[in-house]
């Protein structure tokens, strides 16, 4: 198991110091339990060191979900096809065979042709992620 820092480095489990571990267990027991359990998020009890999920945590599992099914966001999937389209264009107007051949009008479909594809796999794949059935609620600034 490893640890994994905000910056996203990884150190080994059993290479924490004791004053690493203590300086989170401070951390965690006087400052960010408190504050969770104000929250309504757990339910701290400080003296006896209990600490349990609150029914108002399932309101976080929309923030804490992972997305593992892409790495490719559907933004740079559009800006690739942009720049390919751009890149076709270019070559068939420098005359670069075998794009000499094809008609302002056939490159033009083909454009618009690879963005419909894209965008029908975007709609596809929006309509089939899964879901928790419920919005994501909005975060106040109190």
């Amino acid at each position: 198991m490893r640890n994994r820092s905000p910056r996203g480095r990884t150190t080994p489990l059993g290479a924490i110091s004791a004053a690493e571990r203590k300086r989170v267990y401070t951390a965690l027991y006087q400052s960010h339990l408190p504050k969770l359990d104000d929250a309504g998020i757990v339910d701290y009890n400080q003296n006896r060191g209990i600490v349990e999920l609150s029914t108002a945590a399932e309101q976080l599992d929309p923030y804490l979900e992972t997305n593992t099914r892409d790495d490719i966001s559907w933004c740079k999937r559009y800006l690739g096809i942009a720049a390919a389209g751009f890149a076709l264009l270019t070559a068939a107007w420098l005359q670069v065979p075998p794009l000499a051949g094809i008609t302002d009008i056939g490159l033009a479909l083909l454009v618009v042709v690879a963005f419909t594809v894209v965008a029908i796999a975007h709609t596809y794949d929006a309509r089939n992620a899964p879901s928790t059935g419920e919005q994501a609620p909005e975060v106040s600034d109190e």
